[in-house]
């Protein structure tokens, strides 16, 4: 099965991904770690326009506690939010739920963005 023809994005910096999503409007789809994205094109249940990579931006993959609370990045996948004692202690339900998705497989590449 193929994907649908799309035109493929691949901003540097979290502003030009911005400006990529806003310029496409409903026509565009952010890729993260993909397990969900691509498997959605191929059966035909997405077609968009523009498909903007996540993973070509630097530190994107983290998570932080501040002042305004906690800050889990698009990149982090859910192997690491299962894995992280961080995580485990704030946030048990969390993951567990990460623990709890697909195989091993797609705790590694499935990422929470």
């Amino acid at each position: 099965m193929r994907l649908p023809k799309f035109e493929y994005l691949a901003p540097k910096t979290l502003n030009e991904a911005a400006k990529a999503l806003a310029s496409g409007t409903k026509g565009s789809v952010l890729l993260a770690g993909g397990t969900d994205l691509l498997v959605n094109m191929k059966h035909r249940v997405l077609q968009p326009k523009y498909v903007i990579n996540l993973k070509t931006i630097p530190k994107l993959a983290y998570f932080s506690k501040g002042k305004e609370g906690w800050r889990i990045g698009a990149l982090t996948t859910l192997h690491l939010i299962a894995s992280s004692p961080m995580i485990q202690e704030s946030f048990p339900v969390l993951s567990q739920a990460a623990r709890e998705v697909g195989a091993y497989a797609h705790q590694a590449m499935g990422t929470l963005g």
